[in-house]
């Protein structure tokens, strides 16, 4: 059975008139009640535009218009009543405050929303409920409130929200007591204030936020999905394109995990039984996407066996023995592996000892020391596994960037660390480039999911090559000849700072050759594609940087 989207509400929808030639409702087999295109699309098309419904801060630090009710001893009372559980906090708090800041007649418009029933023999489920109970009988603000009321309204938002990301900054504070004391200081520093003053209030930040959309939310879930989802601060929308052509009849997906590079679980960083114990825990159902239902090609061991459908197989069907790596050698290495990269991205704070650590034990996954007992040997992390790939992005990133940060360029240079980056970071794009970006089957794959973790790699690796492909010089500005007064001699000669470029090393020829080759050849067309029918600034700049990449590379490979 057909229907027509223009039936419903379309009030938070932007693009009304192109989203309702563009989408209907059907009954699908799998996906259940869902969005399907009404007629072909290509890479690109905008399918919907559409203002959230509700949206919070996942962790407010100060009471504003998205956390009205936001105070630091109300925000702890919230994460004690779930133990400050690491999976639900700061989730289920922020979803507590939202449901406060609702007022009583806003609440019947969520009944639109898919949630649990409560009586469902759940975790989540159970946790949430009493979790929602020891709010309302301990904390005051909460008295009034329908404890399983705002049960099912949490539910509702696991089950149907949506993470983004966006630069939150703010020069000048809002709180009463801040502006008061930034009266108090103008008198002293002045008005603007210094940059040096201050500093950290005027750094740009980035912040996540929970959307709620009334018809982003009817899309159906694929962990190799059609559409790109993209937030727009400056006009507060959800943007969905697709990223690929789409037949007419085709159901609309996007990916309701993460598409970072560092969220386990998420659609670079895990295997398809971590994807699927995610969206069974938040989500509440069985992924069963062609993705999940494909070889896991991001979790091959040794002989190129790999996982499908519950079995370890070869690529053409012959079932193997579970491979030795798998158990907890795998479950250490995943760990130990994020780990390192949060380290090594700045995710957490590091130090001179703590970057020291970071080859010695990254080394050692890849390659463990031989023990005299053959029973006590760690089992090296096979190179189609998908930590694989990223342990070469964590070795990528700190003989790049942090070696020389913390020891010097001069002896960076000496050990060849750039070298050794480079070669690094070709291994990493392959993986994406292979596993992420394509299926080796042939199936979808994640394309704006790999060139968005390709990124972080690619800056650094853009940053090394056009350092060390040009020699900045000082020399004096003074064109005045010998017969000018003498006093002009006597007066301080300004220095002009000079670029000159120089040949690029022969050994990084080829790594940065192989690495132009993924991103030119195949990333950058479709990526402009996807963005063509509505640009974004972020990724314009970030199109415009590899560009001056490719030119420079051009321009030093000549001399």
């Amino acid at each position: 059975m057909h229907q027509q989207v223009d039936q419903y509400d379309l009030s938070t929808v932007v693009n009304k008139n192109a989203f309702s030639e563009t989408v209907e409702f059907r009954q699908c087999e799998i996906e259940g009640r869902s969005l399907v295109t009404k007629q072909p699309l290509n890479p690109g098309d905008i399918i919907l535009v559409e203002h959230p419904q509700l949206r919070y801060l996942i962790e407010p630090e100060c009471r504003s218009s998205l956390s009205p009710h936001y105070s630091k001893r109300l925000w702890q009372q919230l994460k004690k009543s779930i133990q400050n559980d690491e999976d639900f906090s700061p989730g289920v708090p922020a979803a507590m405050l939202a449901y406060l800041s609702l007022k009583e007649e806003e609440r019947p418009k969520y009944d639109f929303f898919y949630y649990p029933e409560l009586t469902e023999e759940h975790p989540t489920v159970r946790l949430i409920k009493e979790a929602s109970n020891t709010v309302v009988s301990t904390v005051p603000e909460f008295k009034n409130i329908d404890p399983m009321d705002m049960a099912k309204f949490i539910l509702k938002i696991y089950g149907n929200a949506h993470t983004v990301s966006f630069a939150h900054e703010r020069a000048t504070q809002t709180h009463k007591k801040r502006k008061e004391r930034r009266q108090r200081y103008i008198p002293k520093f002045g008005e603007p204030y210094d940059n040096s003053v201050f500093a950290e209030e005027r750094q740009v930040q980035q912040r996540s936020m929970i959307c709620l959309m009334t018809w982003g939310s009817k899309f159906a879930h694929s962990c190799a999905p059609n559409m790109f989802l993209q937030y727009e601060p400056s006009e507060n929308a959800m943007v969905f394109r697709a990223v690929r052509a789409l037949k007419q009849g085709t159901v609309l997906s996007f990916s309701y995990l993460p598409e970072d590079d560092m969220s386990l679980g998420g659609l670079v960083c895990g295997t398809t039984v971590l994807r699927q114990a995610k969206l069974r825990k938040f989500k509440f159902f069985e992924c069963a996407c062609t993705r999940c239902s494909d070889y896991d090609w991001s979790r091959g061991c040794e002989g190129e066996i790999y996982y499908h459908k519950g079995h370890w197989e070869t690529g053409c069907g012959v079932q193997q023995d579970i491979p030795s790596f798998i158990g907890e050698r795998e479950d250490h290495v995943q760990k130990i592996t994020l780990a390192f990269a949060g380290l090594a991205h700045g995710l957490k704070p590091v130090d001179e000892d703590s970057l020291r650590m970071i080859e010695p034990y990254m080394e050692d996954l890849l390659h463990p020391e031989e023990e005299e007992d053959d029973d006590d040997k760690e089992v090296p992390v096979p190179e189609h596994h998908w930590t694989y790939g990223s342990i070469h992005a964590v070795l990528a990133t700190y003989h790049l960037k942090l070696f020389s940060q913390f020891f010097g360029k001069g002896l960076a240079e000496r050990f060849g660390m750039t070298q050794k980056g480079l070669n690094e970071a070709v291994i990493y794009m392959r993986f994406l480039n292979v596993r992420i970006w394509s299926c080796p089957s042939g199936s979808p794959g994640n394309p704006m999911a790999a060139f968005f973790a390709g990124w972080r790699i690619l800056t650094i690796v853009m940053e090394s090559v056009f350092q060390g492909t040009q020699k900045t010089k000082k020399c004096n500005d003074n064109d005045s000849d010998s017969s000018d007064d003498d006093s002009s001699s006597e007066e301080e000669e300004e220095l002009v700072t000079t670029t000159e470029l120089i040949p690029i090393p022969e050994v990084w020829k080829q790594p940065v050759g192989q690495i132009i080759d993924i991103v030119q050849s195949e990333w950058i067309p479709l990526v402009t594609q996807v963005f063509h029918a509505r640009q974004s600034p972020v990724v314009d700049s970030m199109l415009q940087r590899i560009n001056q990449f490719i030119d420079r590379v051009e321009q030093v490979s000549a001399l």
